[in-house]
Order: C-alpha cells, then sequence, then structure tokens
C-alpha cells in the first residue's frame, strides 16, 4: 500500500520547505488517526514507518511519531494483536526512547502473555521517567500471581511515588491479597494501633495504614468515639483497653477541648485565658498519667495547629494573651510535660504536618464532618506518625549509605580533582556544606555512616584529609568503599562487614543510573531519589523518618567507634592464627546486672532492633520492660563489655521468667552480633544460671523461635548442652538442669570483676 504526500501546487509554491514539512506531518496525522479510528492498524502501522522514513527525525518530528505511535500501540494491546511485534521490528531505535512508549510496548507484551518482554519495557520506562506511579503499578501486576516478593516490591514504589488518596486504597487492597494468599512471602510486623481524640479521623486509616505497609508493619486500627477520649481512659474497661494497643494516639482540636475559651476568646478576661488553659491541660495530664499507669501502650499526645489567620488580624499579637500566644503556651506546657516523663509519652507533631500542607483548610468538612485536619495534610500526618511508630516496631533504618561525587561535594573528584571538587561557603559548595551537617548529625542519633562510591580510595582519603571545609571526616564512616566495582555488590559488601541486615540501609546517590541497579538488585535497600537541585539534598535527608529514635544512648552516640573497634578485632584475628590466643590477648571484660531507670530505654530499643542473635525475638516497649523489672516474678538483666580495643556498650539482654515452680524461663535472650564469638554469650547465660539458683531454680527453660534472620542462634543451647525436649517448625524448647550440669565461664572472659 503507498501514498502520495502532496498538496495543491498553487499552496505548495507559496511555502516555504520548513512549512511545507508542517503541513506534510499534519496530513500524515490525519490519515494515521483516521485509519486508527477505522481498526485499520496493519495500514496505520505501514503509514507510520512511511512517513518515518521520509522526514529527518528532528525534534518536532520525534515526538509527533512517537505521540502517534504510543495512541497505535494502545489500540493494538486493546485488540492483542500479534502484528505490533512485526511493526516494532521496523521501526528505528529513536522512537523508543521515550517512557510513555516503553510503558505502552509494557502494556502491549503484557496483553500479548510476554511477561519477560513487558518486564524488560516496564523497567525502561521506569528508567526514562522514574517519578510515574503507573509504571511500578504495572509491573506488580505481572508478578502479583507467581513471584509476591517482587510484587510487593513495585507496590511500594507505586505508591512511594504518589500521594493521591485513591493510590492509597489501591495500595494496600493489593499488599492484603498477596498476604493473604501468600503470608510467609513478605515479612510485615504486626502493630496494633489505637486513635482517640476530638478530631474525626476514620477516612485517614488508608493513608496511615499504607505508610505502615512501606514501613514494613501491618497494622491493626481501633478508632475511638468522637470526643470520649476521656471516658475511654477513665473506665478500665472500655474498648480501648480491650484492643491493647502498643501505640494510642491522643489527637486534639483547641476549639473542641476548651469551647468555653475559644467561643468567645475575646469576651473573657485577659488574665482568665491562661487559667482555663491550665485547668483543661491539668485535666489532660491527669488522663495521660491514668492511661500510661493502666496500659502497656506507649501515648502520643498532639499539639494543637496553629491557624493560619486570627480574629483579632495582627493585633492579636498585642493581647496579652492573644490566640496565637495560648494556643503556643499550650504546647509548651505539652513539650514540658514530655520532657519530665521518663518513658512511654511522645509528641505528635500535628502543626508541623499542617504547615508542610500549606495550611490549606478545607472548611467544608471541619463543620460537615468535624475534620479538623484537612485531607491535604493526610500524607505529611501519616509521616509523623510514622517517626514514632519506627521505632516503637523496631523499624527504623540503621545505616546511612553514601555516593561522593555530586553527593557529598560538588563535582567529579578524579575529574575536577582535589581542589576543584565544591565545598565550602561559596555556592554550590555551601548546599553541599549543608548536607555534609545534616548528614553529621545522624551519628549522634546511632546511625551508622557508610561510602559507596565509584572513586580512587587513596584520592578520596586525600580529599577529605585536605578540603578542610568539610564537615564530615573520614573517621565518621563505619565502613568504606571507594572503588570501580558494581555498586550492588559493594553494598552486600558494607552489610557483611558491618554485620546487619541489608534491610537496614538508605542509600543516597545523585545518579539516576546506579540508584536504578540498587532498586532492581537489593529492593530491601531504600533507595532515595534524589532531587537534580543539590540546593534541596539537606531538606530531602531531614525529611525522612526511617532514622527516628525514641531515646537516644550512649551506645548510639558512640556506635561508629563501636563499628571500627570491630573492624580493628577482626584484622588482630587474621594476624593471629591460634584462636585461644587471639581470645586470650582481646583481654575481654563482662558486667551483668539488673536493668535500672537507665537501662530500661536500651533494653527495650534491643529488643526492638535486634534480630540475628535474638532466640525468641520477642518485642517489648518500655513500660513493658520497666513492669517485667518491677514483677516478683521475672529479672531483666543487662550486658556490658569491653576488651582492649574499646568499650562495646550495653551490647545484651535478658528477660527470665517464673514458669511454676522450680522452673524458670528465659523469655527473652539477645545480643549484639558484633560481641559475638568471643565467649560473652557463655559468660552472660553462667550468670543467669547461677542468678536463679540462688532463687531456687532447678530447672532452667530456652526457647528457639525461628524467624528470617535469626539462623544464626539455632543451634546455641544444644551447643551449651541444653536437653531439647520439644520440637515443631514454630519453635524448639530445651531445658538446663541446674543442679546436674554448670555452664562454664570461659578462662579468657572477666566476669564481674
Amino acid at each position: 500500500m503507498s501514498y502520495e504526500f502532496s498538496s495543491e501546487k498553487r499552496i505548495e509554491a507559496n511555502l516555504d520547505s520548513s512549512s511545507k514539512k508542517e503541513l506534510s506531518l499534519r496530513l500524515i496525522e490525519t490519515k494515521l488517526e483516521f485509519l486508527i479510528e477505522l481498526d485499520r492498524f496493519s495500514d496505520a502501522g505501514e503509514l507510520l514507518l512511511e512517513a518515518i522514513s521520509i522526514f529527518e527525525p528532528n525534534n518536532s518530528a520525534k515526538l509527533r511519531a512517537r505521540t502517534t505511535f504510543g495512541i497505535l500501540l494502545k489500540k493494538l494491546t486493546q485488540t492483542n494483536s500479534p502484528k505490533a511485534r512485526d511493526l516494532i521490528s521496523k521501526l528505528p531505535n529513536w522512537i523508543f526512547e521515550d517512557s510513555s512508549v516503553q510503558f505502552s510496548m509494557g502494556k502491549l507484551f503484557a496483553s500479548l502473555g510476554d511477561i519477560g518482554e513487558a518486564e524488560q519495557r516496564f523497567k525502561r520506562s521506569a528508567s526514562l521517567d522514574p517519578n510515574n506511579p503507573e509504571t511500578y503499578l504495572n509491573l506488580a501486576l505481572l508478578f502479583a500471581q507467581k513471584d509476591p516478593q517482587k510484587a510487593f516490591a513495585h507496590y511500594r514504589n507505586f505508591f512511594s511515588k504518589t500521594s493521591d488518596p485513591s493510590a492509597a486504597k489501591t495500595f494496600v487492597k493489593k499488599v492484603k491479597k498477596i498476604f493473604s494468599q501468600s503470608p510467609h512471602a513478605i515479612n510485615l510486623k504486626p502493630i496494633k494501633i489505637a486513635i482517640i481524640g476530638n478530631v474525626t479521623l476514620q477516612t485517614f486509616q488508608p493513608f496511615l495504614e499504607a505508610q505502615c505497609i512501606l514501613a514494613g508493619a501491618q497494622a491493626e486500627f481501633f478508632f475511638g468515639g468522637y470526643d470520649v477520649f476521656a471516658q475511654e481512659i477513665v473506665d478500665p474497661s472500655s474498648e480501648l483497653y480491650e484492643f491493647d494497643p502498643q501505640i494510642t494516639f491522643l489527637f486534639l482540636d483547641a476549639p473542641t477541648l476548651i469551647p468555653e475559651l475559644f467561643d468567645n476568646f475575646f469576651e473573657i478576661d485577659p488574665e482568665k485565658r491562661i487559667q482555663l488553659c491550665r485547668d483543661k491541660f491539668e485535666t489532660v495530664q491527669s488522663l495521660a498519667k491514668t492511661f500510661l499507669s493502666r496500659s502497656q501502650s506507649a501515648l502520643a499526645i498532639s499539639n494543637f495547629s496553629i491557624p493560619r489567620n486570627f480574629l483579632m488580624g495582627i493585633h492579636d499579637h498585642r493581647e496579652d494573651p492573644g490566640e496565637k500566644e495560648t494556643l503556643e503556651t499550650w504546647n509548651q506546657w505539652l513539650r514540658d510535660f514530655i520532657k519530665k516523663t521518663p518513658s512511654g509519652l511522645y509528641l505528635l507533631d500535628v502543626e508541623n504536618a499542617v504547615s508542610r500542607s500549606g495550611k490549606t483548610f478545607d472548611d467544608k468538612m471541619k463543620y460537615l464532618a468535624k475534620m479538623s485536619i484537612p485531607e491535604i495534610a493526610f500524607p505529611y500526618l501519616a509521616k509523623e506518625m510514622l517517626r514514632i511508630l519506627r521505632p516503637i516496631s523496631g523499624l527504623s533504618k540503621k545505616c546511612l549509605v553514601l555516593d561522593l561525587d555530586n553527593t557529598v561535594w560538588g563535582g567529579v573528584l578524579g575529574e575536577d580533582g582535589i581542589e576543584g571538587i565544591k565545598i565550602g561557603i561559596e555556592p554550590p559548595g555551601n548546599a553541599f556544606k549543608d548536607f555534609q551537617k545534616a548528614v553529621k548529625i545522624l551519628l549522634k542519633r546511632g546511625v551508622i555512616l557508610a561510602i559507596n562510591s565509584k572513586n580512587d580510595i587513596e584520592l578520596v582519603k586525600e580529599a577529605f584529609e585536605k578540603r578542610t571545609e568539610m564537615i564530615l571526616k573520614l573517621d565518621d564512616f563505619a565502613s568504606i568503599r571507594a572503588n570501580w566495582n558494581d555498586k550492588a555488590q559493594n553494598m552486600r559488601e558494607i552489610a557483611s562487614e558491618l554485620n546487619i541486615g541489608i534491610d537496614s540501609f538508605v542509600f543516597m546517590d545523585d545518579n539516576p543510573a546506579e540508584r536504578f541497579l540498587i532498586k532492581n538488585e537489593l529492593p530491601e535497600v531504600l533507595t532515595i531519589d534524589m532531587p537534580e537541585d543539590c540546593s534541596n539534598y539537606a531538606q530531602t535527608l531531614l525529611d525522612l523518618d526511617v532514622f527516628e529514635a525514641l531515646h537516644i544512648t550512649i551506645e548510639d552516640k558512640n556506635r561508629t567507634q563501636l563499628y571500627k573497634a570491630e573492624t580493628e578485632r577482626k584484622q588482630l584475628k587474621t594476624q593471629i592464627t591460634d584462636l585461644s590466643e587471639y581470645l586470650n590477648s582481646l583481654e575481654t571484660k563482662v558486667e551483668v546486672f539488673p536493668v535500672d531507670s537507665f537501662s530500661i530505654s536500651r533494653v527495650s530499643q534491643l529488643t526492638q532492633r535486634t534480630n540475628q542473635f535474638n532466640l525468641t525475638t520477642r518485642r517489648y516497649t518500655e513500660a513493658e520492660i520497666k513492669s517485667f523489672s518491677e514483677a516478683e516474678n521475672s529479672r531483666v538483666y543487662c550486658i556490658k563489655s569491653s576488651d582492649r580495643f574499646g568499650d562495646h556498650g550495653t551490647a545484651g539482654a535478658c528477660i527470665v521468667k517464673v514458669q511454676k515452680e522450680n522452673t524458670w524461663e528465659l523469655d527473652v535472650l539477645l545480643m549484639s552480633c558484633r560481641v559475638l564469638g568471643r565467649g560473652i554469650e557463655e559468660a552472660f547465660i553462667h550468670f543467669i544460671c547461677e542468678e536463679v539458683k540462688k532463687e531456687g531454680a532447678q530447672i532452667l527453660i530456652g526457647r528457639y523461635l525461628p524467624t528470617k534472620k535469626n539462623g544464626m542462634a539455632k543451634d546455641f543451647y544444644k551447643r551449651l548442652r541444653f536437653d531439647q525436649i520439644e520440637s515443631s517448625d514454630q519453635e524448639t524448647v530445651y531445658q538446663f538442669p541446674l543442679q546436674e550440669r554448670s555452664i562454664r565461664l570461659p578462662s579468657y572472659v572477666r566476669l564481674n570483676s
């Protein structure tokens, strides 16, 4: 079939060359649209091929050809036409370098049942446009049946690219379907969340549930009645306590909470305004104390959101106090109350969430549904709640892995040289300096830093030494991979060196290709899509909610040095061939002691975060640890250790409980992996056995509950000569006869000396 590309000579004679081509292109487009409408896809394909062969592929022609090809592909997809393959094979390569074209091709091959080709096309579309959520949704649909883990990874990418309410519902629905069909395919930690207060938030559930799944948690919810939170807290048999949450969020709206003040604010004497506020705050304070004394749940109380406008306008600042000052005073009281409460009480920063959404309030829903927090703020509110939920669930990330060139500093070290890289007070170096400041402060929060860069290691060392403007120093990094290897392999090596799970990593790299590699090779790693403008790097890092900690311990602040000391121990081990000589040379000291008020938060943190050498992986809050330590039928112990290379800090914990007369049970036994293999764990069990014998115990029970991560602890009790008495897929139970045998204290360990 052939077509004649011409126009009336009279018109053509008056057009220049460029205009003639434009007219011809429009005629071709009209003919193509007509053929497509008639479902004559084969003829349309031939016309497209002929048009491409005639015209130079300039930018305008390329764009139009891709658009038309995309329309044609969609039609071919709807009809499952196998002729599409023939058409695709005849087209020039440049027509495919477009994300929408690749996306349409992915849909086409999926409809033809060619899953492998569809996957490649969708992945190519994602590499050309990483921010299109539909690409990841279609990738997930490809694997929903045959590979639920891969499908889940793509569903996560889908939702991370959008904050649309319907997307949250779709994401939750799809993941729940995977979980119901293949419950062991994805690892989600269960968490029970209660939401109470005087704010309507039921429509918020999909956002929060979706964010919980992204974080690795499967949430179960309790929503209290509107403005009946006081009754729910006061009544010990209420549904709130029956639900037994791990975390409870108390949302408070100022006008609803204190109507006697905010209904007639300026009719009330100024000296009475603060007093009215204070009286109500003391009521809330009393309710919080009651709840914490009755429940093992943590409690997060929202602060007051500050309105966008005030009734008295700018004169509000002259009132003593005005509306703004009154609300800010309450918020300060709340901060002070939380600071004075040792554990279990936290601040939910609703004001920050609403501010980040632009304080665009939906007044209609406020009056109709009592929604004082607008829907536009829901994604930000969910992230604020995740800042508390992550550490409570043990889902905070542990390590930030950084690229160097155009990430930690501006420019490419190998090309620009040490003096040429951008870092300092002048732009763009000042943006990179602020980013380094934000990274540096993570060290004080217990986050491990690592480098994964394509660079020359000696040049990197020299750059950190000579560029004094650097905020970060080479010693701040616990692991360094500066080489020309595959970054995914480097990441695996860093995980092995630090002995932490790959799912504990966050990766930041300016290069989209490197990020795409890590996302595909190591989907467990949280790979951050860096902004194109380095001015936004620092804020991107600060916006992450993945490094939060409920409390910052001494061990957290010294974590990098602990890991660097461990590297020195490994180096010594390679130098000494005799194991006993190596263990003696370490000069290990161990101190075991009952938990106290200073160590409760650390023990809770260990139960939440320790996965590998954790025999039962039972997670406990600070309130629960405190109750165990005070109970007559249980004991909680910590272990600290040190050696010639430094202090390990509090590196292990044990909760032992009375099971029945003369029989005690190890409810929790865990240790940090960095101290294993040096007799410290044997010294810990030796101490526990001696202590419970003093309490009259004759049998000590130990349980091993297998998980995906604690396989290294599988034979621990067997190695210490515990007798196996029960075994199933869910658990193996051991017992140790305390009167018949004992666990030897290793000769190279000094215990409580």
